[in-house]
């Protein structure tokens, strides 16, 4: 009896020390997926990182302050985080979040932490762990998920094992439990997240996520142009999902027709609404995941646009309630159609450029003219991405042309849309992207901010008349890369299916399930016969597994329960000694005798071979008539 309750208190104090590190890795992942995700400094996490190891040596079982007071502070905190949002709008809405997140994270530590404390605990780890995964877009932080999928039923093993105490207890968790209650979580967070309604699409509307600005401007001004960056990071995918998908496109964003001393701008003009109309022959999705514009990027003619919810002003299109995470358009390869701008707003101070293009040009049709400019350009001037030293007194495009001879896309646009007007072609400059990479492993194109572009549109009245793509910026013949990317294949399926799934995607998936549920119905039946071999031959499979691996005291209880004796697994071995005595008297000495063998060689004693000990009992066993 003494040997059973020191076994007891040693298996209880073991199960509090297992518990104590594993709450505090609990804690410490639900912090690091935060960090992980972008929306915490690693100098931060470092501080707190280190604030958990003191808690965690110095003062586990006790309180650091007095949980009143803690509650107080709490709550001042909390208020603090309402103003904050209120003075400072919607863009403290996440950072107040995050900040909520890691207090009460830091709150429940300095406390002193019973079963009730753990579970909470727990429950602002998870939290943490499901805003880092609404808010970002990276796959790192996965391993904040890997984490809590192991660790947590680890934890909620040991808060068993202090509840009940009984001898199931005496080892460490197998992995096939750790992974078996693993497994059930996910597959339960999963359906949970498939029904229950998605924030994606009112946080990506209210603009509470933060997003890169990329190199595309809705302007150009060469005379306070900033030396171009290689930012590598990449702003949008694109799924050809009809029609023949090229090699290379361009995908527009703004035109500018509006012609200055300095570059080109947007012209004025009135908002009005989009109109559907025309025949669509390709359709395109787009995924933006870092931009920062409220233009609609499109390559070709735009026929029509899902969502609609758009403005268009001039010859720009616009969303109206900010950028959506994913959008369909439907596209017509005739060019584009519109007015000519007008050919006689060249500024004074460019009427030489403007004369030089008009004898570039030559004599012939609208496109031989701009070739033959295209051409002097991509021959006498160099492509650079360097900051330009342009004297005061000279227009950058004039110095462009006559002088400095280098300069990025936005020189060569500017020029060749000045000389296409010199030579009485009505022309305007296009920002947005040139798109030339492609990832068969997804079958999308990838666009990188380093992708920004500028170009040249200008008016051909033959034999269609219309706006077409003149590009006089020298370029790479190898341009087009199709590179196979099977980690960012697995990004943009995250980014898709988990950061941009939103209500409208389980409204279709809904949809579909109930239009094609007597096919799926009968595709399950068909596989019902291997399903059930699949599910027998993994049952077979756990029996001999388990049956291996089964501890020795397990395998006397079965022996008890084959003779019809059945042992309660949460009682005590003094118990059993007690029910055994009863029902079977003359088994009960050697059960005694085992017994005590089994609990020395449990705490330590290695002079005990127990093995052979239990198949001398088992045969005992199975040789005793029953009284």
């Amino acid at each position: 009896m003494i040997l059973n309750g020191a076994y007891l208190m040693q298996t209880q104090t073991s199960y509090t020390s297992r518990l104590a590190v594993v709450t505090i890795a609990i804690s410490l992942s639900g912090i690091l997926s935060l960090s992980l995700a972008g929306m915490l400094a690693w100098p931060v996490f470092g501080v707190l990182a280190i604030f958990h190891l003191i808690v965690y040596k110095r003062f586990y079982g006790e309180d650091l302050l007095p949980a009143g007071l803690v509650g107080t502070a709490t709550l001042i905190i909390f208020c603090l985080e309402v103003i904050r949002i209120w003075m400072g709008g919607k863009e403290m809405i996440i950072p107040a979040l995050r900040d909520t997140i890691v207090v009460l994270a830091v709150t429940r530590l300095i406390l002193r932490k019973g079963a009730r404390q753990i579970y909470q605990i727990i429950g602002i780890s998870l939290a943490g762990l499901l805003f880092a995964t609404i808010l970002t877009t990276s796959l790192v932080f996965l391993i904040g998920l890997v984490l809590m999928v192991f660790i947590i039923p680890a934890a909620l093993y040991y808060l068993d094992g202090l509840n009940f105490e009984g001898d199931q207890y005496d080892r460490a968790p197998r992995a096939f439990h750790w992974l078996a209650v693993g497994l059930s979580i996910v597959v339960l967070t999963s359906l949970l997240f498939y029904i229950i309604p998605r924030p994606c699409s009112t946080i990506v509307g209210l603009g509470l996520t933060h997003q890169r600005k990329t190199g595309f401007s809705e302007e150009i001004n060469l005379k306070s142009a900033s030396p171009i960056e290689e930012d590598t990071h990449i702003v949008m995918r694109i799924i050809w999902e009809e029609g023949h998908s090229p090699k290379t496109f361009y995908l527009a964003g703004a035109r500018l027709e509006k012609i200055t001393d300095h570059g080109f701008e947007k012209s004025p003009a009135p908002t009005k609404d989009f109109m559907h109309g025309g025949r669509p022959v390709d359709r395109l999705t787009i995924y933006p995941t870092g931009l920062d514009d409220r233009n609609v990027f499109f390559p070709f003619r735009i026929v029509d646009i899902s969502p609609d919810n758009i403005a268009i002003q001039g010859a720009n299109y616009y969303w109206k309630d900010g950028v959506p995470p994913v959008y369909d358009v439907w596209l017509s390869r005739t060019p584009v159609e519109g007015s000519p701008c007008s050919i006689s707003l060249l500024p004074k101070r460019l009427d030489a450029v403007g004369s030089f293009g008009k004898a570039k040009a030559g004599e012939g049709s609208s496109s031989d003219k701009a070739e033959r400019i295209m051409a002097y350009l991509k021959d006498r001037c160099t492509y650079s991405m360097k900051s330009l030293d342009i004297p005061a007194n000279m227009s950058p495009i004039e110095w462009f042309v006559f002088n400095g001879r280098k300069g990025s896309c936005e020189y060569f646009a500017s020029a060749l849309a000045v000389m296409l007007r010199g030579s009485g072609i009505p022309s305007r400059v296009v920002t947005g992207f040139y798109v030339h990479e492609y990832n068969p492993s997804g079958n999308y194109y990838i666009v990188r901010a380093c992708d920004a572009h500028a170009w040249v549109e200008y008016w051909d009245g033959l034999p269609l008349a219309g706006w077409r793509i003149a590009d006089p910026t020298p370029r790479a013949s190898d341009i087009y890369v199709s590179k196979a990317s099977i980690i960012d294949a697995i990004r943009f399926r995250w980014i898709r299916w988990v950061i941009h799934y939103s209500l409208e995607d389980q409204i279709h998936f809904a949809g579909y399930v109930r239009l094609n549920t007597p096919d799926i119905m009968r595709h399950a039946i068909g596989s019902l016969p291997f399903i059930c071999a699949s599910l027998f031959g993994l049952g077979l499979i756990y029996l001999i597994v388990r049956r291996k691996r089964m501890s020795v005291y397990d395998q006397i209880i079965m022996a008890f329960a084959k003779r019809g004796i059945r042992l309660d697994r949460y009682t005590t071995h003094e118990g059993h000694l007690v029910h055994i005595e009863s029902l079977w008297p003359c088994i009960a000495p050697y059960f005694k005798s085992y017994l005590r063998d089994y609990l020395a060689w449990r705490f330590g004693d290695k002079s005990i071979d127990i093995k052979p000990r239990t198949e001398d009992f088992l045969d005992k066993l199975k040789s005793t008539p029953l009284p």
